[in-house]
């Protein structure tokens, strides 16, 4: 691996609504996969995300805020008269959050399928570490042979070691740098 590795985060920004004690709703946006990838930006780490959003205000606002911390942008699919997926946030007398989602026509969905999909999967094979989140699996619109990708996957035939959150490439594992057979 390089001293210091390319990283891919696949995954779904969405907008954010957190509802305050008053009713009032901040928005946001948030992720699981696109915390991770400030958090290493932040580290120092050399980080692409990659995922698709819109052509609209929010979709821009979502761009420039990660390429203001440092995560690439390159991989980010815009699909025109789509936009980010949408949740809420509310908490309760007790601390205990509840999220609700509106997510069905999220563009994040055809990162994969649609406005560059070909070239987003091709660019993953240059990467020391490819992460993604099983819900990012399950949202994708097309998953054949059960992963979100339209050709097979892992990319260049490399092997993926899983967790229950994470995947990452068998290089990123410490195995060799050789490309395994299919």
């Amino acid at each position: 691996m390089n001293a210091t590795p390319l990283y891919a985060l696949i995954g779904e920004c969405m907008i954010e609504l957190v509802e305050g004690g008053d009713g009032r709703l901040v928005r946001g946006f948030g992720g699981d996969s696109l915390n991770t990838a400030v958090y290493l930006a932040r580290l120092g780490q050399c980080v692409n995300y990659v995922t698709a959003l819109g052509d609209d205000p929010y979709s821009a606002e979502m761009l420039a805020a990660w390429a203001a911390e440092g995560v690439g942008t390159d991989l980010v699919g815009r699909l025109p008269g789509r936009l980010p997926g949408l949740h809420t946030v509310r908490t309760d007398d007790k601390g205990e959050r509840s999220f609700f989602y509106w997510r069905s026509a999220a563009a994040a969905r055809d990162v994969f399928s649609a406005g560059g999909a070909a070239a987003r999967l091709s660019a993953l094979a240059a990467h020391d570490v490819i992460y993604l989140t099983l819900i990012s699996l399950s949202r994708s619109s097309t998953r054949p042979a059960g992963t979100g990708c339209t050709r097979p996957w892992p990319p260049r035939g490399r092997r993926v070691r899983a967790s229950s959150s994470t995947a990452t490439t068998g290089r990123a594992a410490g195995r060799s740098r050789k490309r395994l057979a299919r």
